[in-house]
Protein backbone atom coordinates (compact mmCIF):
# COMPACT_ATOMS: atom_id res chain seq x y z
CA UNK A 1 0.00 0.00 0.00
CA UNK A 2 2.77 2.45 0.84
CA UNK A 3 4.59 1.89 -2.41
CA UNK A 4 1.32 2.67 -4.16
CA UNK A 5 0.97 5.75 -1.95
CA UNK A 6 4.46 6.91 -2.91
CA UNK A 7 3.66 6.43 -6.58
CA UNK A 8 0.49 8.52 -6.22
CA UNK A 9 2.39 11.24 -4.35
CA UNK A 10 5.04 11.45 -7.05
CA UNK A 11 2.40 12.12 -9.72
CA UNK A 12 0.66 14.69 -7.48
CA UNK A 13 -2.39 12.57 -6.56
CA UNK A 14 -2.70 13.68 -2.94
CA UNK A 15 -5.98 12.02 -1.98
CA UNK A 16 -4.96 8.63 -3.34
CA UNK A 17 -1.52 8.86 -1.71
CA UNK A 18 -2.95 9.70 1.69
CA UNK A 19 -5.66 7.04 1.43
CA UNK A 20 -3.03 4.37 0.72
CA UNK A 21 -0.92 5.62 3.63
CA UNK A 22 -3.81 5.53 6.06
CA UNK A 23 -4.77 2.04 4.90
CA UNK A 24 -1.22 0.80 5.46
CA UNK A 25 -1.14 2.23 8.98
CA UNK A 26 -4.57 0.89 9.93
CA UNK A 27 -3.15 -2.09 11.82
CA UNK A 28 -2.68 -2.08 15.56
CA UNK A 29 1.13 -2.24 15.42
CA UNK A 30 2.70 -1.76 12.00
CA UNK A 31 5.84 -3.75 11.29
CA UNK A 32 9.22 -2.09 10.96
CA UNK A 33 9.35 -2.22 7.11
CA UNK A 34 5.91 -0.62 6.99
CA UNK A 35 7.12 2.21 9.18
CA UNK A 36 10.19 2.80 7.00
CA UNK A 37 7.98 3.27 3.94
CA UNK A 38 5.46 5.28 5.96
CA UNK A 39 8.26 7.65 6.97
CA UNK A 40 9.28 8.05 3.34
CA UNK A 41 5.67 8.81 2.34
CA UNK A 42 5.47 11.36 5.15
CA UNK A 43 8.55 13.12 3.76
CA UNK A 44 7.27 13.11 0.17
CA UNK A 45 3.88 14.47 1.22
CA UNK A 46 5.55 17.16 3.31
CA UNK A 47 7.66 18.31 0.39
CA UNK A 48 5.06 17.99 -2.38
CA UNK A 49 1.94 19.13 -0.50
CA UNK A 50 3.25 21.49 2.17
CA UNK A 51 0.02 23.24 3.20
CA UNK A 52 -2.50 20.47 2.54
CA UNK A 53 -4.78 19.40 5.37
CA UNK A 54 -4.40 15.79 4.25
CA UNK A 55 -0.63 16.02 4.70
CA UNK A 56 -1.06 17.18 8.29
CA UNK A 57 -3.57 14.41 8.98
CA UNK A 58 -1.27 11.74 7.57
CA UNK A 59 1.67 13.13 9.54
CA UNK A 60 -0.36 12.90 12.75
CA UNK A 61 -1.30 9.29 11.96
CA UNK A 62 2.32 8.48 11.13
CA UNK A 63 3.47 9.89 14.48
CA UNK A 64 0.79 7.90 16.27
CA UNK A 65 1.89 4.69 14.54
CA UNK A 66 5.53 5.53 15.27
CA UNK A 67 4.77 5.70 18.98
CA UNK A 68 3.64 2.06 18.78
CA UNK A 69 7.14 0.97 17.85
CA UNK A 70 8.19 0.91 21.54
CA UNK A 71 10.93 3.48 21.08
CA UNK A 72 12.71 1.51 18.37
CA UNK A 73 14.33 3.82 15.86
CA UNK A 74 13.48 3.57 12.22
CA UNK A 75 16.33 2.64 9.93
CA UNK A 76 17.63 5.59 7.94
CA UNK A 77 16.13 6.00 4.49
CA UNK A 78 17.56 7.71 1.46
CA UNK A 79 15.94 11.07 0.69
Amino acid sequence: MLILGLAHAEVRQLDQAVAAGHAALAGSRPAWPTMVLAKRLDRVLASNFVDARQTAEYHARFLEASSLQDGRELAPTAP
